[in-house]
């Protein structure tokens, strides 16, 4: 868990927009009693229930805003929030956090307040971003540990340093991508091409370096409401990928809707259509017609990796670092 609802609704942005362009309890370790934020706060909520209150809130947030994501990489809601409840106890418990489950019950309460068009543009609501104790450049593993309100952590990695969030405009020290995710960015800038920007509202100038908020999409060099299905459309980018419709520009000219797959399913291009894998399913062993079989995540602590077409179900992630399995986050222990 990295600790920041930008964080999730950046995963569900992501797999949206590559349409538009195209607690297990059994899994939970147990905290020592001098560590657990139950006994921290037995005047208030208990941890496990902020943290089963966070998990449902931000999900269900994902289904009303982006639920074709959602399906992809969980397959329902309730799935989703029995997964993202996972690592927030041990977020909670980490070292540095100042977080109560007190004060996460106030995250919840702001993210139930916000609309998609809130909660999609990287808002991070100062009621889900208490800073924590770590100063910049300690090893953490969440947001929440940070003095800076931000834990660095780069692809496939667990842990990270913390530091300053990118600013508008802003590149890297070396003159490379300042941003990968928008969560990378201040508050209401969002990622494009490496750079922080402040999106553009509707009717705004837009392209690959200047892209819109997040539930308009760019038609025609204009920032305009995403085209339903059945629409006429030109490019990848004109219809709604939240609701999992894509153009297809080789045959109909039409926004259609594309279709999910379970494991084993084919996948891809299939009859004409586009089938994504739900449920963390990779759609792997693609053909040249581009169909392919939707291959089941690997479970937690299992080998995966995307060239065999096996991957993990969030938020478990594919560390290299443990020979390519997939492994729970747990910023505790990032030293």
């Amino acid at each position: 868990m990295r600790g920041s609802l930008g964080h999730w609704l950046t995963v569900a942005a992501m797999a949206a927009a590559a349409w538009c362009a195209s607690c297990s309890s059994s899994s939970q370790k147990s905290f020592p009693p001098s560590t657990s934020p139950d006994a921290a706060e037995e005047a208030g909520p208990s941890a496990t229930t902020a943290c089963a209150d966070f998990a449902q809130a931000v999900c269900d947030q994902l289904s009303t805003c982006t639920p074709f994501a959602l399906k992809e990489a969980f397959g329902d809601v309730p799935t989703c929030a029995q997964r993202s409840v996972i690592s927030c106890p041990w977020t909670l418990a980490a070292n540095g956090t100042k977080m109560t489950p007190s004060d996460l019950e106030k995250c919840v309460q702001a993210i139930k307040s916000q609309s998609c068009g809130q909660a999609l543009d990287n808002p991070q609501p100062p009621e889900c971003s208490v800073p924590g104790a770590l100063a910049g450049g300690a090893a953490c593993g969440s947001d929440w540990q940070c003095a800076t309100g931000f834990c660095e952590i780069v692809a496939g990695k667990l842990c990270g340093a913390c530091a300053a969030r990118a600013s508008s405009g802003q590149r890297a020290p070396d003159g490379g991508a300042a941003c990968v995710v928008d969560d990378d960015c201040d508050a209401k800038l969002i990622c494009a091409a490496g750079t922080c920007v402040s999106p553009g509202a509707a009717g705004a100038t837009c392209s690959g370096t200047q892209p819109c908020l997040r539930t308009l999409t760019c038609i025609g060099g204009k920032c305009a409401t995403p085209l339903a299905v059945g629409a006429s459309c030109s490019a990848a980018t004109d219809c709604n990928g939240s609701t999992g419709l894509y153009c297809d520009t080789a045959s109909t000219k039409k926004c259609l809707q594309a279709g999910t797959a379970a494991s084993g399913q084919p996948c891809g291009v299939v009859s004409g259509t586009l089938v994504a894998c739900s449920s963390g399913a990779l759609c792997a062993n693609i053909d040249m017609q581009g169909r392919g079989t939707c291959h089941e995540p690997a479970g937690d602590g299992a080998p995966c990796g995307t060239l065999a077409g096996i991957g993990c179900t969030l938020p478990a992630v594919c560390i290299e670092d443990t020979g390519y399995k997939c492994d729970l986050p747990d910023p505790r222990s990032c030293h």
